[in-house]
């Protein structure tokens, strides 16, 4: 049994680096197989973490509507960049119910503008609607904007860790985005008004220093 055991464990590990591998572009294979060789490697660290180690408890400032916290030091892969990170990261995520409507994405400009040259090829004959083109008119708001200007006041409800609380803002025309893929991957974007906060929590990065380096 305990062999059985022992060439089980050896089989599990063999398929755990290509299945991490898989999800992550070929430009961060060196991070990636640097982040297994050493689970608590980092090239970069914010300000709130800088001084820890991964695991270390910390805290981001403001309320949970501005993003503070407390939290864990992180490290991980930024899909961006493609260097190695650690940050200070509240667990779970907060949850808000702005009541905003699913439509009123605007598709990319290519495809608008290959759209209406179809249209206008067709002489006015029905053409298939496949891309919207066109923004919401008025710009929607979330119900806690309702009825007021941008730059108002406003009162957001939010749930975080099953506990309801409540957070002052104000009304910002935000643009939201969101992807999608045809003939490659695209974006979409819509404006609406929405009860932001007034701050939110600005995070730095530094290079590990030699020391931070040596003690990973």
């Amino acid at each position: 049994m305990k062999l059985l055991a022992l060439l089980l464990a050896a089989c599990c590990a063999a398929v755990s680096v290509p299945a991490f591998a898989d999800v992550l572009p070929p430009q961060a294979a060196d991070a990636a197989t640097r982040l297994r060789n050493n689970p608590n490697a980092y090239d970069r660290v914010d300000n709130f973490c800088n001084g820890k180690k991964k695991g270390d408890a910390c805290t981001l400032p403001g309320n949970l509507f501005e993003g503070g916290g407390e939290g864990t030091c992180v490290n991980e892969i930024n899909r961006s960049t493609y260097v190695l990170e650690m940050s200070c990261q509240r667990p779970g995520s907060v949850y808000i119910d702005r009541k905003l409507p699913d439509d009123g994405f605007v598709h990319d400009e290519g495809l608008c503008r290959q759209q209406a040259q179809e249209q206008a090829a067709a002489g006015g004959a029905p053409t298939v609607t496949r891309w919207n083109c066109k923004p919401l008119d008025p710009t929607p708001a979330d119900r806690f904007c309702q009825g007021k200007e941008v730059g108002n006041a406003c009162t957001v409800e939010l749930r975080y860790q099953g506990q309801l609380s409540q957070a002052e803002g104000t009304c910002q025309q935000i643009t939201e985005r969101q992807g999608f893929y045809y003939q490659g991957r695209r974006t979409m974007t819509r404006d609406v008004i929405r009860c932001e906060p007034q701050r939110t929590v600005t995070r730095t990065f530094t290079p590990a220093t030699w020391w931070q380096k040596l003690t990973q």
